[in-house]
């Protein structure tokens, strides 16, 4: 049995990518389409739920009194809008995996541009609430003046990864769309595409999750530090010691599930791009645990999130209400 619907392509001897309605693939190209479509319908029913559970953490955020200091509550509402985008991109792949008669080569080929700038958007706020997280910790007394330019490193942020996105994605090689019928992202132009890019999609992730967890490494380090220093003090026993300890294994959950969501999303997301990587057997493997994999990255850090913020630790102290001046109280009485 044969399937033929349009893909993109580059022309010959030229850049230019269009439609090609007269390729036709048979059943050894593709696996059970019937699994694409009930994978296509989880992961719609994913993303609902991913929407939610971004709504939850905004009302978590004003239930502990974070809207006294805006602008760090800034930062969940930029990376939720990153987060929003991606889901309503996967929202879109799933439509076209279960309705392929809609697919068009320039809107999938759009979707595709945006999904990777919302890539690089997204990995460097892991290390910008990494970093936030450090100086909290670090230095509470100077905290609230940092956060105050937090609109401001926000804006920076986004114009840093989004000139980086389109210094990436100004090579046509490297622009990918969603194959409806193989249920993955794939390249427009892969003629054009040097098999050197692997290093670079590679090393982005590892490079921001390794900075993200060396940040982690150095509060760990940090808290355990004012553990030991302040051990003796009753002061510091009764308002901060439980603190410290909640604040301990946070920082341990949230980097470790950080780890593994960012190095696994990154992995079967960018290598399924390489025909070379999966078999044809794997195409269903690619849609229904990749793409799903991603969309459950959302709910899993915004659960861990949601409990740092409704605990009692160190971070969220730092977000109430006079700050310094109960750092202060806390060092006088060591």
């Amino acid at each position: 049995m044969a399937y033929g619907f349009a893909v993109c392509q580059c022309e010959k001897n030229s850049s230019v990518i269009v439609s090609n309605y007269t390729a036709l693939y048979d059943e050894e190209h593709i696996t059970s389409y019937g699994f694409l479509s009930a994978g296509s319908s989880l992961m719609v029913s994913v993303a609902l739920v991913c929407l939610f559970m971004e709504i939850y953490v905004l009302k978590l955020a004003l239930a502990n009194q974070m809207w006294r200091n805006h602008f760090f509550l800034m930062w969940f509402i930029s990376q939720g809008l990153v987060e929003c985008i991606t889901i309503l991109i996967h929202v879109y792949s799933a439509v076209i995996t279960l309705f392929p008669n809609l697919f068009n080569c320039n809107i999938s080929i759009f979707f595709g541009i945006s999904v990777e700038t919302a890539y690089h958007i997204s990995l460097p706020h892991y290390v910008a609430l990494a970093l936030v997280r450090y100086l909290s910790i670090r230095n509470p007394m100077q905290f609230t003046k940092y956060i105050k330019t937090t609109v401001f490193q926000i804006g920076l942020l986004w114009i840093f990864s989004i000139a980086l996105a389109a210094l990436i994605l100004h090579n046509q090689g490297n622009w990918i769309y969603f194959h409806p019928l193989q249920g993955k992202w794939s390249l427009a132009c892969a003629r054009l595409y040097n098999s050197s890019w692997n290093l670079y999609w590679g090393m982005f992730c590892v490079s921001c999750t390794s900075i993200a967890l060396l940040l982690y490494l150095l509060c760990l380090c940090k808290l355990k530090q004012q553990r030991h220093q302040h051990r003796g003090s009753f002061s510091y026993k009764r308002n901060s010691w439980p603190c410290n300890k909640k604040a301990e294994k946070n920082l341990i959950a949230i980097s470790l599930t950080m780890t593994i969501v960012l190095l696994l999303e990154n992995g079967f997301w960018r290598l399924c791009l390489q025909e070379n990587w999966f078999h044809n057997r794997l195409v269903s493997f690619s849609v229904s645990f990749a793409t799903l994999l991603r969309c459950c990255s959302t709910p899993t850090l915004i659960l861990i999130v949601s409990s740092e913020l409704s605990s009692n630790s160190v971070f969220t102290s730092c977000l109430k209400r006079n700050p310094p001046r109960r750092e202060r109280m806390v060092n006088n009485s060591s």
